[in-house]
């Protein structure tokens, strides 16, 4: 949050940290689109190793749990596959971590949000997300992505999940940030 780029996407400041292991560019970019759009699984392992390394020396305690950006269910059909699952659940193995793949749902299709700017984004993904009550020992969670541009979709999570779990600790975790073209 104290990189001016992130500070200023993701106003207001509702997350209690944000890690990525940094920006949208080579080899990070080739490795999500070809994971992505050619379902190269290989490349999810590696990110997760590239990820999970880059929390090692961590100061703060580690989330209880990870919860990855879900897919509306036609998007799933299509691609067979969710990127950010894939690898939130090596990284949740690395980290000995719970991953919850059913505590937040997408109950609403938006549209793909690669062309869109940050307030067609917000717009976009408002109310798109549904998250059941968690357990009562769970207090402290990631929610995890595979790139963060405007940061509407993590706004979104947030309040779904908050809206089912008001008093969590929520962090954003990345593998990329990629803020500055939309900022």
């Amino acid at each position: 949050m104290r990189w001016p780029k992130v500070a200023s996407a993701l106003k207001p400041h509702s997350f209690h940290r944000v890690h990525a292991i940094g920006d949208y560019e080579y080899p990070l970019a080739k490795m999500i689109t070809e994971l992505k759009f050619q379902k190269r699984l290989s490349c999810a392992e590696a990110l997760a190793n590239c990820f999970s390394d880059s929390l090692r020396g961590r100061q703060h305690a580690l989330p209880q749990c990870i919860i990855p950006t879900p897919l509306y269910p036609t998007r799933y059909l299509q691609r067979q596959f969710n990127q950010t699952v894939e690898i939130a659940i090596s990284v949740a193995d690395q980290l000995e971590l719970e991953c919850r793949l059913n505590s937040l749902q997408r109950v609403r299709h938006t549209t793909a949000q690669v062309q869109l700017g940050r307030d067609q984004r917000l717009a976009n993904v408002a109310d798109s997300f549904s998250c059941a009550v968690l357990p009562s020992h769970i207090t402290h969670i990631a929610l995890f992505d595979d790139v963060v541009t405007t940061g509407a979709t993590m706004h979104a999570m947030r309040k779904a999940i908050l809206a089912a779990n008001p008093n969590l600790i929520i962090e954003i975790w990345a593998i990329c940030i990629a803020l500055a073209s939309l900022d």
